[in-house]
C-alpha cells in the first residue's frame, strides 16, 4: 500500500514537471525564433528583442516553416511594418512566399493603405495568384477605409472569375451598409449575392431587419422575418432575438405610430394559445415533398449500406404491407419498447411490455402496428429461443415461455406486426413507415442521430421529432423482475411546435433557443409590400458591359486578361478610371428602370457622375483613393 502511494506521488510529480517544461518552451519559442531570423538575415536585434513578446533569441538558423510562423505571429500582433520588413528579408534570400502569408499581411495592414498597395504590387510582380482569402482581405480593408464601391467591385471580379463567394467575404460590406443606415443597398447586395450561392446566418437577417426598421424600409420587414423563419434555426439565440425585438420596436409608420406590439411570453405545454395575443399556435410537420425527399435518400443510403439488397427489399415490403393493411396511424418500435428498463440481472426482451404498450396506444384512440425483427418472432413451438441483448447478458440466449409465444401468435392473427427480415436494421423500417402517407406517429425512445444526420437538416429533423415521436417510460412497482407490475407514462407530441411561426392573422411568434420563451410581435397595421427586385445580374452586365473592358490590364484578342504576372487580375479589380460611356449607360439604365445590378454595375457606379478619361492599358495605382465627391456606390 505504501509503495503504491509513493508511485502515485512520483507519477503526479512527473506530470507536473512535464507540464511546466512545455509551458516554458511555448513561452520562449517566439523569442528564440525571432533572434534566429535576425541572425539568418544578418540583422542586429533592436532594443527589447529577445523578450517573451515575440522577438529573437539564439538559434543558428531557422527553417522556412519557422520563418512563416514568425511572420504570421507578427501579423497576429498587428506589427505590420516589422512583418513587411521580415518578408523583404525572406524574399532577398530567394525563398518563395505563399499567398496565405500575403493575405495575413493585407489584413494586418488595414490601417496603412500604402502598405497594402505595396503588398498587392509585390504579389503581382511575383506572379502570385490571388485566392479566396486575398479577395476576402481586400473587401475587409476597403470596407474599413469606407471605399464600399471598390469592395463591391471585388465581389464582381470574383463572380467573373467563377470563384465561390462565401458569407465571410460579403458580411463586412453588409454590416457597414447597415451601420450607415443604407438598408436598401444592404438588402440589394444580399439578394444579388444569394444568387451566387452565399448562405447567410440569422445574425445577418436580424442586422438587416434592424437597419430596415430604422430606415423606414418597412416593405422588407415581412420578407426578412420569413427568411429568418425558413432559412435559419427554428429557435433563435438570445442575441438574435434581442436584435429582432429592438428592430421591430423601432419600426414606425409614416405617422410615427408603432408598427408592432411586442411582448415576451411563456407558453405552457398544455396551453394552445398565446397568453398575450390569444393567437393559436400550430404544430409544424414535414411537408409531403420533404417526406418524399427523405424517403428517396433513405432508399439510396440503404442501397449503399447493404449491397445484398435485403434492406431495400424490407423498405419496399413495409410500403406494400401498409398499402394492403388497415390504416395504421402509429408505429411501435418493438425492440426499443421490449428492452426498456431491462438492465438488471435477469433482464430480457420483454414481450409483455410491447403488448401493454400496444393496448395503451389503442386506449389513446390510436391504431398501432408493431415493427419486430424476425429473430424475435420464432415459430418453432414449443422450443423457441431468442437472443438477449441487454447490457448485462449481451451474448446470452433466452427460452420463451408458452405465454410469450401466444402473444406472438396473437399479433400475427391480428395482422398488427411487420417482421423485418434484416436483423439490426429494423429502425430503418419504422423510420421509413413514419414517412409514408401523412406521417405516422412513432413510439420510441431512440434518438436516431446516426440516420437523420445524413437524411435531413437539423431544423427539419427536430421538427419531425417534435411532431411525430411519442416518448415513454415504464414506472415499475414492487418486484422489478419479468412478472412485476408497472405503469406506462407516455409523452405525446405537443399540439404546437416550439418554433418560429406566423399565424394567419399576421402575428409572429419567434421562439427562443434557451428555455420555452417567445417573442410575440403583433402588427398594429398593414405593412407595405416588398419592393420589386431589380433585374438579374446578366441584364445589368449587358447594360454597362463587362467590367474587364474598363480595367487597366491588357486584354488579348482571345478575351483572356494578360498581365505582367499571375496576379494581374487582382490589379484589374482596382486600377484606373472608368469610361464616361459606361457611366452614362448605367445612369440611363437606372432612369429607365432597366434594373442595374448592384454587384455587376458597381464599377461604373463608383465614379457617379464624374467625368472619366478613356481607358488605358498602362497599370494604374492599385489602391488609389476614390475621387473626392464621388457618389455613394450603392445608394
Amino acid at each position: 500500500m505504501l509503495v503504491s502511494a509513493r508511485m502515485l506521488v512520483l507519477h503526479m510529480w512527473l506530470l507536473a514537471a512535464t507540464a511546466t517544461q512545455r509551458s516554458l518552451r511555448a513561452h520562449l519559442r517566439p523569442a528564440r525564433l525571432g533572434r534566429a531570423l535576425c541572425a539568418a538575415a544578418n540583422v542586429r536585434p533592436t532594443e527589447g528583442e529577445g523578450t517573451a513578446a515575440g522577438t529573437p533569441t539564439s538559434l543558428p538558423g531557422a527553417t522556412a516553416k519557422e520563418r512563416r510562423t514568425h511572420v504570421l505571429q507578427l501579423c497576429h500582433d498587428l506589427r505590420a511594418e516589422e512583418a513587411v520588413a521580415c518578408i523583404q528579408r525572406i524574399e532577398h534570400s530567394g525563398e518563395p512566399i505563399p499567398t496565405f502569408i500575403y493575405n495575413s499581411l493585407i489584413i494586418a495592414c488595414a490601417d496603412q493603405r500604402a502598405l497594402v498597395q505595396s503588398l498587392v504590387e509585390r504579389m503581382w510582380s511575383g506572379a502570385l495568384r490571388a485566392d479566396d482569402g486575398t479577395y476576402s482581405a481586400l473587401v475587409r480593408n476597403f470596407v474599413h477605409w469606407g471605399d464600399l464601391g471598390r469592395a463591391v467591385r471585388v465581389l464582381h471580379r470574383m463572380r467573373e472569375k467563377g470563384m465561390v463567394i462565401r458569407r465571410r467575404v460579403v458580411q463586412p460590406l453588409i454590416e457597414r451598409l447597415c451601420t450607415q443606415g443604407r438598408a436598401r443597398a444592404a438588402v440589394r447586395v444580399l439578394q444579388r449575392t444569394e444568387h451566387l450561392g452565399v448562405m447567410y446566418a440569422a445574425e445577418d437577417f436580424a442586422m438587416m431587419l434592424e437597419a430596415c426598421c430604422r430606415a423606414g424600409e418597412l416593405g422588407h420587414v415581412e420578407p426578412l422575418l420569413v427568411r429568418l423563419r425558413d432559412e435559419c434555426d427554428d429557435r433563435l439565440p438570445d442575441t438574435v432575438l434581442t436584435t429582432v425585438e429592438r428592430a421591430l420596436g423601432a419600426a414606425r409608420f409614416a405617422d410615427g405610430s408603432a408598427c408592432f406590439e411586442l411582448a415576451r411570453v411563456q407558453i405552457g405545454a398544455d396551453e394552445l394559445r398565446c397568453t398575450h395575443c390569444d393567437t393559436e399556435l400550430v404544430q409544424l410537420r414535414l411537408s409531403d415533398e420533404q417526406r418524399r425527399q427523405v424517403r428517396e435518400r433513405l432508399v439510396e443510403r440503404a442501397r449503399a449500406v447493404d449491397p445484398t439488397g435485403l434492406l431495400t427489399q424490407s423498405l419496399e415490403a413495409i410500403e406494400a404491407w401498409l398499402a394492403r393493411s388497415p390504416p395504421y396511424d402509429c408505429v411501435i418500435d418493438g425492440p426499443n419498447v421490449a428492452y426498456d428498463d431491462q438492465n438488471f440481472v435477469g433482464g430480457r426482451f420483454n414481450y409483455y411490455q410491447v403488448e401493454d404498450m400496444r393496448q395503451r396506444a389503442q386506449a389513446m384512440g390510436l391504431r398501432p402496428m408493431l415493427v419486430m425483427p424476425v429473430k424475435y418472432m420464432p415459430s418453432n413451438f414449443p422450443q423457441a429461443r431468442i437472443p438477449n441483448h441487454t447490457r448485462r447478458q449481451r451474448h446470452a440466449m433466452t427460452d420463451l415461455s408458452i405465454e410469450e409465444l401466444l402473444i406472438i401468435e396473437h399479433w400475427r392473427q391480428l395482422d398488427v406486426v411487420f417482421e423485418a427480415e434484416l436483423s439490426g436494421k429494423d429502425d430503418w423500417v419504422w423510420i421509413y413507415a413514419s414517412l409514408l402517407g401523412n406521417g405516422r406517429l412513432v413510439v420510441t425512445n431512440d434518438e436516431m442521430r446516426d440516420h437523420w444526420l445524413h437524411l435531413l437538416e437539423h431544423r427539419l429533423f427536430r421538427r419531425w421529432k417534435e411532431a411525430q415521436i411519442i416518448r415513454f417510460q415504464f414506472a415499475r412497482q414492487g418486484n422489478v423482475g419479468r412478472d412485476g407490475c408497472w405503469s406506462i407514462n407516455m409523452r405525446e407530441p405537443r399540439p404546437w411546435a416550439h418554433a418560429t411561426q406566423r399565424a394567419e392573422n399576421g402575428v409572429w411568434h419567434l421562439a427562443a433557443a434557451s428555455g420555452d420563451g417567445w417573442l410575440c410581435a403583433q402588427p398594429l397595421g398593414e405593412l407595405p409590400p416588398e419592393p420589386l427586385l431589380r433585374a438579374p445580374m446578366r441584364r445589368a452586365a449587358r447594360a454597362v458591359g463587362p467590367l474587364s473592358e474598363h480595367c487597366t490590364c491588357a486584354r488579348a484578342p482571345d478575351g483572356v486578361h494578360r498581365g505582367a504576372g499571375g496576379g494581374g487580375d487582382l490589379r484589374a479589380v482596382f486600377g484606373g478610371s472608368h469610361p464616361t460611356e459606361a457611366t452614362a449607360v448605367l445612369v440611363a439604365a437606372r432612369e429607365s428602370a432597366a434594373a442595374a445590378d448592384v454587384v455587376a454595375a458597381s464599377a461604373a457606379d463608383q465614379e457617379g457622375g464624374a467625368a472619366a478619361a478613356a481607358p488605358s492599358c498602362a497599370p494604374a495605382s492599385l489602391l488609389s483613393a476614390a475621387p473626392s465627391g464621388a457618389s455613394p456606390p450603392l445608394s
